[in-house]
Order: structure tokens, then sequence, then C-alpha cells
């Protein structure tokens, strides 16, 4: 049986008898609910129906606890090296996709780590402005079929014809550390 079908199985074993508010996961089974979920939510829906899995609420709560922050993030850099390290040479090949998007200015305070996040923010500088705009870089597999978010930033207006060029030459830099070949770019 592998791994994730033994945790599956106890999981049922374990709690199925249980009322839904008195279940308690482990944190590989969190983390096998979430793989389910993403993989697709329809199909996640309907397995909680005829299986015991988390909640909705717990699978966006357990997202909420990563911290991801603006720009290049370093830990997300060291685990996409790790696993690009087992991929063939032709499956490194990728193309890094950017898009800017508007957003609604408001400011959200954090209390865990008490910070203000709704202000301009590169990832390297931030000002006093509100953003109306997130940029997010991501990169997606030519040959393997793989798509994996890189970056974002929050901007005023568009991000700057000056600014751009800066943050594409970084998240380049940063892909081309993970063993990653970048042969384009599209917007």
């Amino acid at each position: 049986m592998t791994t994730s079908a033994s945790i599956f199985t106890k999981l049922q074993l374990r709690e199925t008898n249980n009322k839904a508010r008195g279940r308690r996961f482990t944190l590989e089974e969190k983390l096998l609910s979430l793989s389910l979920y993403k993989q697709s939510a329809k199909c996640y829906r309907l397995l909680s129906k005829l299986f015991t899995l988390l909640g909705r609420k717990s699978l966006t709560n357990l997202l909420s606890k990563i911290p991801i922050g603006t720009g290049v993030d370093k830990s997300l850099i060291e685990v996409l090296q790790k696993n690009v390290s087992k991929l063939n040479e032709k499956h490194k090949i990728c193309v890094l996709l950017f898009d800017e998007v508007s957003i609604e200015p408001h400011l959200q305070y954090d209390d865990s780590t008490g910070f203000i996040s709704g202000f301009e923010d590169n990832g390297i500088s931030r000002t006093q402005q509100f953003a109306d705009h997130a940029l997010v870089f991501m990169i997606r597999g030519v040959i393997k079929k793989y798509k994996q978010p890189i970056c974002y930033t929050f901007c005023k207006s568009t991000t700057s014809r000056y600014d751009l060029p800066n943050q594409i030459k970084k998240v380049v830099k940063a892909i081309h550390s993970t063993g990653l070949k970048v042969i384009a770019t599209h917007m």
C-alpha cells in the first residue's frame, strides 16, 4: 500500500465513527486532504460525502498559515530547486508568464505578524500609496505539464516601465538558480 493510501485508510478507520466536530486530524492527513482538494475541488466535495475528510474551511485555514510575502520567496525557490533536481534536462525547459490584474484598494491588518498589507510593495521596498494592481509571475513547463507561481507584487496604477524589467530580471535569475531553463516570457 502506498503511503498516501495508508494515511487515508487509517484516517477512515479512526475518525469515521466520531462526530464531525469531534474529529482530529494529523498534519499528514491535512496535507493529503489539501493535495486532493488542489487536484480537483469538485472531486473533493464528492469524496467528502463518501469519506471522512477535512472541511473546506479547515483547508483554507491551513493554507492561510503558510507565510508567503511579496517578491521572490526564498523558501519557495529552495523547494522548487529540490523538485527540479529530479527532472531530466528536457523537462526543465519552461516559460515565464506574467500578468497584472486590477484589485480593490484596501488595507488589511494581520494579527499574527502585526503587518498591514494593501500598500505598494515590490518585494524590495514599500511605499505609503494604496495598491490597486497586483503583478504575478508564474512558470509553466514546455514539455512536461507543470505550473508554479513564483512571485507577486503590488503597485499603484500599473507597474512602471522602469520597475518591470528589474522585476523580470530578478525572477529569471531566481528561476535559473533552481536549475530550470527559461526560454521565453509571455505577458
